[in-house]
């Protein structure tokens, strides 16, 4: 959930990042990625694959080093 991936996001501990998106928007504090950063110093990817899986997404990204 997005309390891992924050984690993970966080901690910079991976190479290959799969990230599945649904087509969908909800509200609420609770259950969301958080990073605490401005979004001028964004972690950011490079998207090397997409598929379509059921109306959901699933992105391959790899991080994009400066």
């Amino acid at each position: 959930g997005p309390k891992l991936l924050s984690f993970f996001l966080k901690s910079e501990m991976f190479d290959l990042l799969h990230l599945f998106t649904a087509p969908m928007l909800t509200a609420g504090r609770l259950n969301r990625v958080y990073l605490d950063r401005p979004l001028a110093k964004a972690k950011r990817f490079t998207v090397i694959s997409t598929s379509n899986l059921a109306g959901d997404t699933l992105s391959e990204m790899v991080p994009t080093h400066p």
